[in-house]
C-alpha cells in the first residue's frame, strides 16, 4: 500500500510539473499579445505579423497537444521567447521609464483619513 502511494506522489508531481510548464507557456503567449497591443506603432507591421503568427501557431499547438510532456512545453517556451524576447525588453524598459515619470496621475486617489 505505501508503494502504491508512493507511485502515485510521484506521477501527481509528474502531472503538475507538466500542467506548470503548460500554464507558464500559454501564460507566456498572452502576455506578448497583450505587449504586442499595448506597443502601438512602436512595433513595425512585418514584426508585429511576425510575433503575431507566432502566438497563433503556439495557442493551436496547446490545443492540439495538450498531453504534451513537459519538456514539449519547455521547448516551446524557449522557442517562442527567443523570437519575443526583443518586444518583452521593449516593454519592461520601456514601461518602467514612463511609469517612473506619470505614476502620479495614474491610480486611484488615496485620501489620508484621521
Amino acid at each position: 500500500m505505501l508503494s502504491e502511494a508512493e507511485k502515485y506522489k510521484t506521477d501527481d508531481n509528474r502531472q503538475r510539473e507538466r500542467i506548470g510548464a503548460r500554464n507558464k507557456l500559454e501564460t507566456y503567449v498572452f502576455a506578448v499579445k497583450q505587449a504586442l497591443n499595448e506597443a502601438g506603432s512602436s512595433v513595425g507591421e512585418s514584426e508585429r505579423s511576425k510575433i503575431r503568427r507566432k502566438c497563433d501557431e503556439t495557442l493551436s499547438w496547446l490545443e492540439r497537444n495538450s498531453l504534451a510532456d513537459k519538456g514539449e512545453y519547455e521547448d516551446r517556451l524557449r522557442e517562442i521567447t527567443r523570437e519575443c524576447a526583443p518586444l518583452m525588453k521593449k516593454r519592461r524598459g520601456g514601461s518602467a521609464g514612463s511609469n517612473s515619470k506619470s505614476s502620479e496621475g495614474d491610480g486611484p486617489v488615496i485620501e489620508e483619513v484621521d
